[in-house]
């Protein structure tokens, strides 16, 4: 099976594929019956002019057909020469690199929802508790159609502080949810080479401000040096 990549890469590859092709004196056609069973020359044509690419599996035959390693086709190493248990081990361990990483990143967001959830699940604050028996009171309010016109007045500017004191506070916690939210997708998202990078600029800096400030005494209160020669030190 042949899959589809960057040009640059495609061309690379078709251009090694060719040359081993051509070392091992074998035509298209043939490279094509050996492989799929019957003339099939386009197909071994479209990889070395790195239209297509061919997948792991493919390669390794394609290669142990040229008598090449896989390593040399891929760019890896300059040496051609065939060596089975490299070609094999080079296959296998980016395969695996590819794996991994689709794996880390199904893992890390699996994880990320998992704390999500969780945190959901903690029981509600007391300070949530009266944010929304607030919004109550003040829903209840402005159904209201009526009210004893003396306490009336009073009571609206009460509500009227009410209200804004719901506001804000959902607008605090918009901005901590907010924040969250952005701290986890930083976390999915974020590049492992620039966190270690960071990581020793920040070493980098605690070593430059460490010791930034002597501990000798200076000015007026100095020691005065003793002359031993001249006997000051045994008085």
């Amino acid at each position: 099976m042949a899959k589809h990549t960057n040009l640059e890469t495609r061309a690379m590859i078709g251009r090694k594929l060719a040359l081993a092709r051509e070392r091992s004196g074998m035509l298209q056609h043939e490279v094509a019956i050996e492989l799929f069973g019957v003339e099939q020359k386009n197909r071994i044509s479209e990889m070395e002019n790195g239209k297509t690419l061919p997948d792991a599996e493919l390669l390794q035959v394609m290669c142990s057909l040229y008598h090449v390693s896989v390593d040399w086709v891929l760019g890896f190493t300059i040496n051609p020469e065939l060596n089975e248990t490299e070609s094999v081990a080079g296959v296998l361990f980016n395969s695996v690199g590819d794996l991994l990483s689709e794996n880390l990143n199904a893992l890390t967001f699996q994880l990320s929802l998992l704390c999500s959830n969780h945190i959901s699940s903690f029981p509600k604050s007391l300070s949530l508790q009266l944010l929304e028996h607030s919004k109550i009171v003040v829903n209840e309010y402005l159904s209201l159609n009526h009210l004893d016109q003396a306490n009336d007045a009073q009571f609206k500017q009460s509500i009227m502080d009410l209200i804004q004191t719901v506001k804000a506070c959902e607008k605090d916690r918009a901005i901590q949810f907010n924040s969250i939210a952005k701290g986890m997708e930083d976390i999915f998202e974020r590049d492992e080479n620039d966190v270690q990078e960071k990581i020793l600029l920040d070493l980098k800096k605690s070593k430059k401000s460490r010791f930034t400030q002597t501990t000798l005494k200076k000015g007026s209160g100095e020691d005065k040096q003793l002359d031993f020669l001249a006997g000051e030190g045994l008085r």
